[in-house]
């Protein structure tokens, strides 16, 4: 009973990040928030003129707020302005700042086992810090949960927790494949 009950709730937090970034009234919410404003130090990735286009199984178009970036190897939803915000502690007594980010890559089989073959690093750019922490992904989530069918294609889930704000570099490690990006930690 424990397994399935752990499946549901990953599932379900799976679905709570996909709302958040394919909502409709997420720039009511952004309008409500004050900008947060980079340093021009900090390299974040932005949208490029060239955009990426998930292959054709995948969804095309994100909330105006986030955009894709990658390749059909290796993808995330990265947010346009560079910047995750008001990050919560994994714990109250955890001075890390959380994040939970979702990995694509094409083919990607929902049964796979991928132990050894998928991890995150990182490092802050702008000052010493620990290294970024990562939770050992072994597997991938079958799609979201939408009114109690599994929808969309399969993705990894990961949990990373980053132990200072600033401007922090990320890079997702798929067997010989690598996706980095740049994202400014904001309190």
């Amino acid at each position: 009973m424990a397994p399935l009950r752990s499946l549901s709730l990953l599932l379900l937090c799976a679905f709570g990040t996909w709302i958040a970034l394919t909502s409709a009234n997420s720039q009511e919410k952004s309008a409500a928030i004050k900008p947060v404003v980079v340093p021009d130090s900090c390299p974040v990735t932005k949208p490029g003129d060239r955009p990426f286009v998930p292959p054709s199984k995948y969804p095309k178009k994100l909330s105006k707020d986030h955009f894709w970036y990658g390749t059909d190897r290796l993808w995330v939803a990265l947010p346009t302005v560079g910047t995750w915000a008001g990050l919560p502690h994994y714990t109250p007594q955890d001075p890390t700042f959380r994040q939970k980010i979702m990995w694509w890559r094409e083919g990607l089989d929902a049964n796979a086992d991928l132990r050894g073959r998928f991890k995150i690093t990182g490092k802050r750019l702008d000052s010493r810090a620990p290294a970024l922490l990562s939770d050992p992904v072994s597997g991938v989530s079958a799609g979201v949960i939408e009114h109690g069918i599994i929808k969309g294609p399969p993705f990894i889930m990961s949990g990373v927790n980053f132990p200072a704000l600033g401007c922090w570099e990320v890079i997702g490690h798929f067997e010989q494949d690598e996706l980095t990006f740049v994202i400014w930690i904001a309190p």
